[in-house]
C-alpha cells in the first residue's frame, strides 16, 4: 500500500499547480471534498491522459488546479472559484456535495464559464452553463418503474436513506398510484446500531419484494443484517438502486439463493477503465471499520461517479479540441466583483452539448443539456457472481438477453440440489401415514406421494413431509394473516416455512393472491353427499299417487256427470222403455232400467273394469256407454302406466354407455381428429394398461351378430281353457256386452277381435311405464336446491376450506340462503375434518357438502352414502408454493407431462378404485315419475264430452221420431204427443214403467153391448194413467 501511495504522490506532484502554466495552456479548476479522493484522482488522471494523447494539440496542454473544500461549505467553495477565475480558467469541475455545487454553478453561469458535473442532480432547471454527464434522474426513475412492471410486483416496500432517494423513485410511486398495488415506504433508520428490527418488521408483515435506495457502502451491511433474520433466500427479492452494486463483495450470498438485482452502466466498459486510465486511476477510497480514517487500494473496477468524472474530463477535452480547430482563443482572468464574462465560454459549452462520444459509461449524448439517451445493464446475483441478464434503454425499455433455456437450466440445477419441505393435511386418499407394523421406507402414502415421486424422478429434488399444526387447508383469519397450509407457505423463515403444499387443496382466487399454484392435477366441483334412499313404508293411500288431486276430482265429477246424463238420455230415448213382461205382448206397461241408482251402478262398474248386468239398448245410451268405456280405458291405462314410469325409462337402452362399450363392439365406428392431443392420448397408451381407453386400439374384432344380443319374449300360459262352447280361447273385453255370438263363425271372429284388443291394450299399458317401482325408494332431497327448502335435514361443510368460501361469497339466491342457514348454526353445520362430515352424513340426517373427488372416494367405501345431484361449480386441485417461488413453473410442466402420459389417471384409479374401492355398488341414474296432470289426460275428457253431446243429440232425434210415429198411431197431433212424453220424461222421480197407446191390430165388432167410459185410476207406482 505504501508503494502505491508513493506512486500517487509522485504523479500528482508532477502535475501540481506549481508547475509553470504557459500562456498557451488551458487552465481548469477542480473543487473536491477530502472524502472524494477517488473522483479527484480520476480527474487528475484523465487530464494526464488527455495531455499524453495531445487532445488539444502538441503545443498546448490542460493544466488543472485542485482546491479542497469542506463538505457543505458554500462560502469556501465560492471563494476558491473566485480565486481561480482571477488566474483565468476554461472550466470548473466539482464540488461533489449538493449545496456548494449549486452555488458554484450559479457563479459559472454569471461569468459564462462551463461547469461540468458528474454527480446525481435532481433539479429540473439547471443553469445554462452547467452540464452533467450523470444520467437524467427522471429517466433513471423510469427504468426502475419499468423493472417493477416487468416483474409484476403488486406489493413491495421502498426503503430510502434520504430525501433524494424518493426523488430517484418518483416514477415508481407514480406508476402504481390508483392501481391495485400496495406499497410500503419507510426510511432507513438504525435502531440500536442495527437494521435487524426493521427487517423483522418487514418479515412479519409479509413484505418479500424490497427496493433499497442507499449509499453503496451500506449495501453489504444491509445484506448481512437481512441474512441474520433469514431474508436472503429465493423467496425474497432485493433490488438496489445504486449503480455500483458490482463493487460490493457478494461472495457470502451467492449460494443462499438470494434474489439480488440492480442496474448499472456496462460493467465491461468500466472494467476496462483500468487499462484506459494510466497509473493511479484505479484507486478507490474505502472507510475502515470502527474508524474515520481512510486507506486507498487498487481495484479492477471503477465506481460509477469515478468513471463519470473521467468521462466529464474527456468530454471537455474533446470539445476544447474542436473549438481550437475552429478558432484561436485563450482564457482570461475574471473578477467576481465585475460584470465581465468569458467570451468563448458559450461556444465551448455548445460544443460539449453537441458532442456524441463513447466513454467509460457508454454513449454520451445530450438533449437540452441533459443526458437522457443512455443504456443500462440489468444485473443479478447468481452462483457464479453478478451477471448481466438484460438491459434497459429509454426508447425500447426492458430487454432480457439471457435465454430462457439458460435460466431454466440454472433453476433446475438449484432445484436438484434442494430438499423441499412439504406441508400437508392427512386426508385419505391424498396423503396419510402408513399403518401397520414393521414399516420400512417412506412413512407416508397416498395419491400425493405417488405424484411427488413421479415429479421427483424427473427433477431430482428430495423432500420431507409434515402435517400442518392446525390441520387446516387455509383461510384468511385477519387481513394478511392466514391459517393452515397457506399460512405455512407464507412463512419466510427457513426453519418454519414450507416450500410446497401437497394435498387436495382447491385453487381459488383469494389463495392465488398470496401463494402460487401449479396447473391443476385434478379437476372437480362442489357437490352433496347424503344417505342412500331406503325403502319407504307403504302409505295407506299410495294408490292415489299416480294421479294428481285435480285429476281425481275431475274423475269423480265425470262419473257423476255421465251417470246423470245416462239417466236423462235413457228417459228421453223411447228404446230404453221396454215391456217388463215379454210373455204378455198385449201389456201396456213399459219400464226403463236406467234409474238413478242403476245409472250410477253402470258407470261405476265400467270404471272398475267389472261390467254390469245392465246394458243399454238405445243407440244414444250405447254411444254414451262406449264413450265412457273409452274414457275409463284411457284413465285406467294411464293410471297403471304411471305406476311404473321408471321401468319404461330403463327399457330405453343405448347401444353404448361408456368408452368400454365402444371397444367391445364393431358395429359403431369411432375415431378422433387426425392431428391433435386426443389422438396423441391414445397413441401413448402402453400395452397392458388396464383401461378401456387403451383397449380400444387392442380390442379384437368380434363377430357376434345383433341377434345374439336380443332377448326373446315368451308368454307361457297364454292359452287357457275357458268354456265348453268356446274351447282354447277366453279373452274377456274390458267392458262386457249384452250380446254373445252363438255360431262358430261368429265366435272365431269375436275371438280374433278379443285377441287383437287384448294385445293392443296390454301393449299400450305396458309401454307407459311404472310408478310404484320408483316410489319404493324415497330420498328426501334430489339436489342441492332441495336443501334450503326444508328444515328437517341439517347440512354443512368443512369449517376451513374453499367450499365454505364458495357459499360465503356466492351471489346466487339458493346458495346465499344455504350460507345464511349454515352461518347461523355453525356448530351443527361445520366440521373440522372431512372424515367427521362423512360420518355425520352416514349416522344422522345430515348432508355434507364437499369436493366431488373426495365424495367419489368415500361413496365407494361407505356404502350407505351416495352423491346427490350434479356439480355446483368447476375448479381444480393444484400444488401450492410461496409467492414468486422459482419452482412453480417447473412443477407445472411436469404435471402437464404426466397428464398427457396418463400417469396421473393411473394414480387416480389406483387410490380411488383399486385400493379398497369398488365394494359398493354404484346406483345408476334414475328418473322419478311425476303425477299426471290435467294437461296429460285432457284429451280424454274432450272425447267424453263429445260423446255425451252426441248421445244427447241422438236421444233427442229418437225422442222426436218416436213421438211422431206414436202420434200417427194414437191419432194425436205431434206437439201434443211430444208434450205428453216430455212431461213424463222430465219427472225427476218418475217411475221406470209407462203404458203405451196402440190401435188394435184386429177389427172391433159391435155386439150391441154399451160400455160407459172408465174413470182414470191413479197409478201408485208413478206410472202413466190407464184407460180402457
Amino acid at each position: 500500500m505504501f508503494s502505491v501511495w508513493t506512486l500517487i504522490i509522485i504523479t500528482i506532484g508532477f502535475y501540481s499547480p506549481t508547475t509553470a502554466a504557459l500562456p498557451d495552456h488551458f487552465r481548469v479548476a477542480g473543487l473536491f471534498e477530502p472524502e472524494n479522493v477517488a473522483q479527484e484522482l480520476a480527474f487528475k488522471a484523465a487530464i494526464e491522459k488527455m495531455n499524453l494523447q495531445q487532445k488539444v494539440g502538441s503545443s498546448r496542454m490542460i493544466v488543472y488546479h485542485v482546491e479542497h473544500t469542506l463538505a457543505h461549505d458554500s462560502f469556501e467553495a465560492n471563494k476558491e472559484v473566485c480565486r481561480q477565475m482571477k488566474e483565468g480558467i476554461a472550466a470548473v469541475f466539482g464540488p461533489i456535495t449538493k449545496i456548494p455545487r449549486a452555488h458554484v454553478q450559479s457563479i459559472c453561469n454569471s461569468f459564462e464559464i462551463p461547469h461540468l458535473n458528474a454527480q446525481w442532480d435532481a433539479r429540473d432547471s439547471h443553469d445554462y452553463f452547467s452540464i452533467s454527464v450523470y444520467p437524467d434522474y427522471n429517466r433513471l426513475s423510469q427504468a426502475y418503474a419499468d423493472l417493477i412492471n416487468y416483474w409484476g410486483w403488486k406489493r413491495f416496500t421502498v426503503i430510502y436513506e434520504d430525501d433524494d432517494g424518493l426523488l430517484r423513485l418518483q416514477e415508481v410511486l407514480k406508476a402504481t398510484k390508483g392501481s391495485d398495488h400496495k406499497i410500503t415506504v419507510r426510511r432507513l433508520d438504525l435502531f440500536k446500531n442495527t437494521y435487524i428490527t426493521m427487517f423483522k418488521d418487514l418479515k412479519e408483515k409479509g413484505e418479500y419484494h424490497i427496493i433499497v435506495d442507499c449509499d453503496v457502502h451500506k449495501v453489504q451491511t444491509l445484506l448481512h443484517e437481512a441474512l441474520k433474520v433469514n431474508m436472503l433466500s429465493e423467496l425474497y427479492h432485493f433490488h438496489f438502486t445504486t449503480l455500483d452494486l458490482d463493487l460490493v463483495n457478494l461472495e457470502d450470498y451467492k449460494y443462499s439463493g438470494a434474489n439480488i438485482t440492480a442496474i448499472a452502466f456496462n460493467p465491461s466498459s468500466r472494467n476496462g477503465g483500468c487499462t484506459n486510465i494510466p497509473r493511479c486511476t484505479c484507486v478507490v477510497l474505502q472507510s475502515c471499520p470502527n474508524s474515520k480514517s481512510y486507506f486507498i487500494y487498487l481495484q479492477t473496477e471503477v465506481a460509477t461517479e469515478v468513471a463519470l468524472m473521467y468521462d466529464a474530463v474527456n468530454l471537455f477535452a474533446n470539445a476544447l479540441k474542436e473549438l481550437t480547430v475552429a478558432q484561436q482563443f485563450e482564457t482570461v482572468g475574471l473578477s467576481c466583483n465585475k460584470k465581465q464574462t468569458w467570451q468563448y465560454g458559450n461556444s465551448l459549452l455548445n460544443y460539449m452539448k453537441s458532442m456524441d462520444m463513447d466513454g467509460l459509461s457508454g454513449d454520451i449524448r445530450f438533449n437540452n443539456g441533459k443526458r437522457t439517451d443512455f443504456k443500462l445493464d440489468i444485473i443479478e446475483l447468481s452462483q457464479s457472481g453478478l451477471r448481466n441478464v438484460g438491459n434497459w434503454q429509454p426508447r425500447s425499455g426492458i430487454n432480457i438477453t439471457t435465454s430462457y433455456k439458460d435460466r431454466r437450466k440454472e433453476t433446475l440445477n438449484k432445484l436438484s440440489n434442494m430438499t423441499l419441505r412439504i406441508v400437508t393435511v392427512y386426508d385419505p386418499p391424498y396423503l396419510t401415514l402408513k399403518t401397520g407394523k414393521d414399516i420400512t421406507g417412506p412413512k407416508h402414502e397416498g395419491f400425493m406421494v405417488d405424484l411427488l415421486e413421479l415429479i421427483k424422478s424427473r427433477l431430482g429434488f428430495n423432500y420431507s413431509i409434515y402435517q400442518v399444526a392446525d390441520q387446516k387447508y387455509g383461510n384468511e383469519v385477519t387481513e394478511g394473516k392466514w391459517n393452515g397450509m397457506i399460512g405455512d407457505l407464507m412463512q419466510r423463515d427457513p426453519k418454519k416455512r414450507a416450500d410446497m403444499a401437497a394435498a387436495g387443496m382447491t385453487i381459488t382466487y383469494e389463495r392465488e393472491k398470496v401463494v402460487d399454484f401449479t396447473k391443476p392435477f385434478l379437476n372437480l366441483g362442489i357437490t352433496v353427499v347424503y344417505k342412500k334412499p331406503t325403502k319407504a313404508p307403504p302409505e295407506l293411500f299410495s294408490f292415489s299417487s299416480p294421479l294428481s288431486i285435480h285429476v281425481w276430482i275431475y274423475m269423480v265429477a265425470a262419473y257423476l256427470c255421465v251417470s246423470f246424463m245416462l239417466f236423462v238420455i235413457a228417459r228421453f230415448s223411447p228404446y230404453e222403455w221396454t215391456n217388463p213382461h215379454p210373455c204378455n205382448e198385449d201389456s201396456d206397461l213399459v219400464e226403463n232400467q236406467f234409474t238413478i241408482c242403476n245409472s250410477l251402478w253402470f258407470t261405476i262398474g265400467s270404471l272398475m273394469q267389472q261390467g254390469c248386468e245392465i246394458a243399454p239398448r238405445a243407440i244414444s245410451t250405447r254411444i254414451v256407454a262406449c264413450i265412457w268405456w273409452f274414457f275409463t280405458l284411457i284413465m285406467i291405462s294411464s293410471y297403471t302406466a304411471n305406476l311404473a314410469a321408471f321401468l319404461t325409462v330403463e327399457r330405453m337402452v343405448s347401444p353404448i354407455e361408456s368408452v368400454d362399450d365402444l371397444a367391445k363392439q364393431t358395429k359403431i365406428k369411432y375415431g378422433t381428429i387426425s392431428s391433435g392431443s386426443t389422438k396423441a392420448f391414445f397413441q401413448i397408451c402402453k400395452e397392458g394398461i388396464e383401461h378401456g381407453e387403451c383397449k380400444m386400439f387392442n380390442a379384437k374384432n368380434e363377430t357376434t351378430t345383433p341377434y345374439d344380443r336380443l332377448s326373446m319374449f315368451s308368454c307361457d300360459g297364454l292359452y287357457t281353457k275357458c268354456c265348453k262352447v268356446h274351447p282354447e280361447i277366453c279373452f274377456l273385453p274390458l267392458s262386457r256386452s249384452d250380446l254373445a255370438p252363438t255360431s262358430a263363425s261368429g265366435r272365431i271372429l269375436a275371438s280374433s277381435w278379443y285377441l287383437f284388443t287384448l294385445i293392443m291394450v296390454s301393449t299400450y299399458t305396458a309401454n307407459l311405464a311404472a310408478f310404484l317401482v320408483v316410489e319404493q325408494y324415497v330420498s328426501p332431497i334430489k339436489s342441492v336446491e332441495d336443501l334450503p327448502n326444508q328444515i328437517k335435514i341439517q347440512y354443512g361443510t368443512l369449517n376451513s376450506g374453499s367450499t365454505k368460501d364458495f357459499f360465503r361469497n356466492s351471489d346466487i339466491l339458493t346458495y346465499k340462503r344455504m350460507w345464511s342457514f349454515m352461518n347461523s348454526n355453525p356448530n351443527a353445520s361445520f366440521v373440522e375434518k372431512n372424515a367427521d362430515g362423512f360420518m355425520r352424513a352416514k349416522n344422522s340426517d345430515y348432508a355434507y357438502i364437499a369436493e366431488s373427488t373426495t365424495i367419489d372416494y368415500q361413496v365407494q367405501r361407505i356404502c350407505e352414502l351416495k352423491q346427490i345431484g350434479g356439480l355446483l361449480d368447476s375448479k381444480g386441485y393444484g400444488l401450492a408454493f410461496p409467492k414468486d417461488s422459482p419452482w412453480t413453473d417447473e412443477i407445472s410442466r411436469e404435471i402437464i407431462y404426466f397428464q398427457e402420459n396418463q400417469e396421473i389417471q393411473k394414480i387416480y384409479n389406483k387410490w380411488w378404485k383399486e385400493k379398497s374401492g369398488g365394494k359398493c355398488e354404484v346406483d345408476g341414474g334414475t328418473k322419478d315419475a311425476s303425477s299426471l296432470g290435467v294437461k296429460h289426460v285432457g284429451g280424454v275428457f274432450v272425447v267424453l264430452v263429445g260423446g255425451l253431446v252426441a248421445g244427447l243429440f241422438i236421444a233427442c232425434m229418437e225422442f222426436m221420431w218416436k213421438a211422431r210415429k206414436n202420434a200417427k198411431k194414437d191419432k194425436q197431433s205431434f206437439c201434443s204427443e211430444m208434450s205428453e212424453e216430455l212431461r213424463f220424461a222430465v219427472k225427476c222421480f218418475g217411475g221406470s214403467e209407462k203404458t203405451t197407446r196402440r190401435v188394435a191390430s184386429k177389427e172391433i165388432i159391435d155386439n150391441g153391448v154399451q160400455f160407459t167410459p172408465m174413470i182414470p185410476i191413479p197409478n201408485n207406482r208413478n206410472q202413466k194413467e190407464l184407460y180402457a
